[in-house]
């Protein structure tokens, strides 16, 4: 599958790169492939954040002028959607049902499937991290199985609890922090998801790969969420 590879100027020390591709998972997996070739790279690079199918990259134009970042970079860009070998595995514990606020039986209603199925469909898919925004550890991973898509809810809540599991249309994130928020909640991980230490602030990476591992609430508190490197 082809990949239409576009590179924009975003400012003086900035480039979008867009990755166009009518498969999602193989356009972030091109877009999570050429990041960690540019980590791995000598380019004047001062940062950079992935997204779906995008990379901003943020460098020093006084060591390497744009279009000599632009040459650089277009000749890492391969013209096939590649086979994705990087990213992690993360396996994260929930207690489907579980916490003070949750939506688990009212999904099933409104998908006219029953909750044991609610949980075996959103457990037993393989998501990835597409992006990570709206609040700092908040990732946005996909895709979501077609028959518990459901739009986001009319009225948000005003308070949605920290390590509330979540879906909404074809994702499904983790809330990592106590906030407002207008997903459909399914259950509880109590493992943090995002810390306030610079130096690890937040378990995802763009282009992870994780299951949701179905757990009692006995156990919740006594499991932590697995990474396969």
């Amino acid at each position: 599958m082809s990949i239409d590879w576009q590179i924009q100027n975003a400012g003086e020390q900035s480039v979008i790169v867009y990755a166009d591709c009518s498969d999602l998972d193989k356009a972030n997996a091109a877009i999570s492939q050429l990041h960690r070739q540019l980590v791995d790279s000598t380019l004047p690079i001062t940062s950079m954040v992935p997204s779906y199918q995008s990379l901003l990259v943020s460098y020093d134009s006084d060591v390497m002028p744009y279009l000599d970042l632009r040459a650089r970079i277009k000749a890492l860009l391969p013209a096939e959607a590649l086979e994705d070998k990087g990213g992690r595995r993360l396996t994260v514990p929930v207690c489907y049902g579980a916490g003070d606020v949750c939506d688990l039986d009212a999904v099933a209603k409104s998908t006219g499937i029953a909750v044991d199925e609610v949980i075996a469909l959103h457990s037993e898919t393989e998501y990835r991290v597409y992006a990570i925004g709206f609040a700092p550890g908040f990732a946005y991973m996909g895709s979501l199985d077609t028959r518990l898509q459901l739009p986001r809810m009319s009225t948000p809540r005003t308070a949605v609890p920290a390590g509330s599991l979540a879906i909404a249309e074809s994702q499904t994130a983790i809330y990592p922090q106590a906030s407002p928020g207008g997903w459909h909640i399914l259950g509880q991980c109590a493992a943090p998801v995002f810390t306030l230490q610079p130096s690890h602030q937040t378990i995802w990476k763009v282009g992870d790969r994780v299951r949701f591992e179905p757990v009692a609430q006995s156990e919740l508190a006594h499991v932590g969420i697995s990474i396969d490197e």
